[in-house]
């Protein structure tokens, strides 16, 4: 049921209802089916009861209580009980903002930094926050950035090092950092922008669930040195932003190059040098077209072999030119072409190139080839992959390097190692646990 419809629902038997004793057992009622129901109950039917039963149901609804009802203990429950899309602790009384409560409302939801007040602002509260959010690290006090916190500040949020102080910016959080967002090279102090670490920051990023932007994936490029881009660097930032040819010094714009760049983008198009314009116009042509018009075989296999080399174009080859090097330089380019490679044509080379690019890519890897380092390679580039490793491959140090990128994988560890590696990535048994 919608607010909308919650709200119109709730005053409906209001209007109906015959004394302020059944109004206030409609308002009980509607509240213990949902708490938020308790934004629409009429302030003089609001009691102590009613607003303990919302918020055991879902801390948010502390939001909807009277102040006069916010005691300490309900306050407690309401962060404990965080279940709602901003900190329940900007509701809580600033009298009533205690270190315990506060220690407990970014252990559940890293974002309630923003409200915890300086002077309750300690290592530990600030720690458990950035582990949960890094990119709270901007609210935590100069003085307290330590370079502990920063490392495990950027290793959850790479965005967070713009708050890193200058002084603190060491290699090993900067790595940590374009790991995660490419496009923070910017915040890179010059001196430290090495050619290892501007490749790490144009090279893919892995999706953990969150939003990823196009600029975290070659954009970084307009923040490598000159003296640092080389062509293998610049093609690794065209793989998925094309529109980064706009960075790449004139003298690497080669034909493959630029080709690559305008197939993910178009608009790349633009940053073609004059002199390759027409013939990378022309290669552009869907393949179908370019195989249509070639002499013979040897033609369209040379066409099919320059097709996979500057685009995800394996899925269109037709199945009398895919050879077995043909399939692997695809790969080599794009992991996730795999898909479609014939099975006859897929090796343990192969499979294990595919996986390193692209996790995902473990599900279209053969059962008899999937061994525990492909599995672990592709975990390593993905956690969320663990749902298509084979319950055999499944070990407590696979398992851990999964939900310590994503928790949500917890639920596809085996049973008889989901405690130890609960235990060993932090995480807490939930309420219904701890209940039984």
């Amino acid at each position: 049921m919608t607010r909308l419809e919650l709200k119109l629902a709730l005053e409906h038997k209001l209007a109906e209802a015959k004394d302020d004793a059944e109004k206030a057992q409609i308002c009980l009622e509607a509240v213990r089916n949902s708490w938020k129901a308790l934004e629409y109950v009429p302030k003089g039917f609001k009691t102590a009861e009613m607003c303990n039963v919302a918020v055991r149901k879902n801390g948010g609804a502390l939001e909807y209580v009277p102040e006069e009802f916010k005691t300490e203990e309900l306050c407690l429950k309401a962060v404990r009980n965080f279940g709602s899309i901003e900190s329940t602790l900007k509701y809580v009384p600033e009298k009533l903002r205690t270190t315990e409560l506060c220690l407990e409302a970014v252990k559940n939801y890293g974002r309630a930094l923003e409200y915890v007040p300086e002077k309750l602002k300690t290592t530990e509260i600030c720690l458990e926050a950035v582990k949960k959010c890094g990119s709270v690290l901007k609210y935590v006090p100069e003085k307290l950035r330590t370079t502990e916190l920063c490392l495990e500040a950027v290793k959850n949020y790479g965005d967070a090092l713009e708050y890193v102080p200058e002084k603190l910016k060491t290699t090993e959080i900067c790595l940590e950092a374009v790991k995660k967002c490419g496009s923070v090279l910017q915040y890179v102090p010059e001196e430290l922008r090495t050619a290892q670490l501007c490749l790490e920051a144009v090279m893919e990023k892995n999706y953990d669930g969150g939003i990823i932007r196009v600029t975290d994936y070659g954009g970084a490029l307009e923040y490598v040195p000159e003296e640092l881009k080389t062509a293998q660097l610049c093609f690794k930032a065209m793989k998925r932003y094309g529109y980064a040819l706009k960075y790449v010094p004139e003298n690497l714009k080669t034909t493959e190059l630029c080709l690559k760049a305008v197939k993910e983008n178009n608009l790349a198009l633009s940053f073609v040098p004059q002199a390759i314009i027409d013939e990378v116009k022309q290669k552009m042509t869907p393949l179908e077209e370019q195989l249509a018009k070639a002499k013979d075989n040897a033609e369209k296999a040379r066409i099919c072999l320059e097709a996979v080399r500057t685009g995800n174009a394996l899925k269109y080859v037709p199945e009398e030119f895919k050879t077995p090097e043909l399939c692997l330089e695809a790969v080599k380019n794009y992991g996730y072409t795999l898909e479609y490679v014939p099975e006859e044509f897929k090796t343990a080379e192969m499979c294990l190139e595919a996986v390193k690019q692209w996790g995902y890519a473990l599900q279209f890897v053969p059962e008899n080839l999937k061994t525990y380092e492909l599995c672990f390679e592709a975990i390593k580039e993905n956690g969320l992959v663990l749902v298509h490793v084979p319950e055999n491959l499944k070990t407590v140090e696979l398992c851990i390097e999964a939900v310590k990128q994503d928790s949500f994988m917890l639920g596809a560890v085996p049973e008889d190692i989901r405690e130890e590696v609960k235990k060993a990535t932090g995480i807490k048994p939930s309420k219904q646990e701890i209940e039984k």
